[in-house]
């Protein structure tokens, strides 16, 4: 009645010696395998199906046979409880590279059944094209970006971050280490950590994205029918409210990251990205360095590379190292203050002069209270100058 052989193997508590295999488990483990105590052990639980390439993958065994031909045979997935699925996945994504299990996920066509959604031919064309296409370009994301979260991890073994392009990010954000660290291993749930969510995330980017401008698909999709599918998606895997807000913030973080931001704005770029979408700007930095990576095979030019890293560098400087000064200014100028210097303005007008007052603090123009009083009267007073 196990799913797996080598997870049907015990020891007598009153002969420890003697061990209790009625699978074979011990030889299978001893090759390498992962074998079904029985033809129909997926079918009794479908959910064996994701299991089984999470545990082949987290431990390095590969298939069997047997395993291979039912893995093929169109596992109904859907039919499992949407939760189940979702823990599973998570455990999935937790891995330290979940690489190769995305790839038997794709090998063997799981994906649109385990997220259960009515857009399908974005994951045929996942699925059917080839080498520079939406798979392998989800697959090449997540592969970054496990590397770049374990490079940017306390635990990191600095001989392994040479290579040119990853040994420039590694000297570059190193210092933020401690921070990242701590802003990935947060749970947002019980038992599913931000780090799993980024994972699931910058995946499913990788595949909408791309898939969605794919010349097959016949059709370009807008942002906002992008933001609909991660919507549908996150709600069919019974997603927290929490955590559909962290696809929709990474979303709109990285869209505001491939804008390159105006050199003469200095940090009011790192305020607004981070006004925008708060802490979850640090994944969304997190994702658009794996998916610079992703978008062709050979490394990125060196001079845009660096531009990539340094665009990084500033941001996660901004929030980790300046946020008192950078992020949340102090306040130097109340709400009360501004409606006795312009009058009875309507509130969402009183915000957007705090707001100016906000950015100009960042600039370094603005640190006094009276300063800000000469502003708002030069800037929005009844007697300011219309030019």
């Amino acid at each position: 009645s196990r799913d797996f052989s080598i997870n049907a193997l015990a020891l007598r508590v009153t002969a420890p010696g003697e061990m209790i295999d009625p699978c074979g488990g011990l030889q299978h483990l001893h090759a390498g395998m992962l074998e079904l105590c029985a033809e129909e052990a997926i079918s009794e639980d479908p959910i064996r199906a994701l299991r089984a390439i999470r545990i082949a993958t987290q431990f390095d065994l590969k298939l069997s046979a047997l395993l291979i031909q039912t893995l093929r045979a169109q596992v109904p997935i859907e039919l499992i409880s949407r939760e189940r699925v979702r823990d599973e996945l998570f455990q999935l994504c937790a891995l330290k590279n979940p690489t190769p299990a995305l790839q038997l996920m794709f090998e063997f066509e799981m994906l649109p059944k385990t997220l259960k959604i009515a857009h399908n031919h974005i994951f045929d064309i996942a699925i059917l094209t080839e080498e520079r296409d939406s798979r392998q370009r989800s697959i090449r994301t997540i592969q970054h970006l496990a590397r770049i979260m374990e490079l940017l991890s306390n635990d990191v073994n600095l001989e392994s971050a040479a290579q040119a392009t990853l040994g420039l990010l590694t000297w570059s954000l190193g210092r933020f280490r401690p921070g990242i660290d701590a802003y990935l291993s947060e749970e947002i749930v019980l038992d599913r950590t931000r780090r799993s969510l980024i994972v699931l995330y910058a995946f499913l980017y990788s595949i909408i994205t791309s898939a969605s401008e794919h010349p097959q698909s016949g059709v370009r999709h807008s942002i906002e029918q992008q933001r609909e599918f991660f919507q549908e998606i996150g709600e069919n895997l019974r997603l927290s409210r929490d955590e559909l807000s962290s696809f929709d913030h990474w979303h709109a973080g990285r869209l505001k990251l491939s804008q390159p931001p105006d050199p003469s704005q200095g940090d009011l770029f790192t305020y607004r990205y981070f006004r925008l979408v708060g802490e979850h700007g640090v994944g969304a930095v997190l994702i658009m360095l794996a998916d610079e990576l992703a978008q062709q095979v050979t490394p990125p030019r060196a001079e845009y590379w660096s531009s990539r890293v340094e665009l990084a560098r500033s941001m996660l400087e901004g929030w980790f190292e300046k946020f008192e000064s950078l992020i949340e200014p102090t306040t130097i100028l109340r709400g009360d203050e501004v409606m006795a210097l312009t009058g009875e303005l309507p509130g969402p007008e009183i915000g957007k002069i705090l707001e100016s007052v906000r950015e100009q603090q960042v600039l370094g123009v603005l640190s006094t209270n009276e300063q800000a009083l000469l502003f708002i009267k030069q800037n929005y007073g009844p007697g300011r100058s219309e030019a």
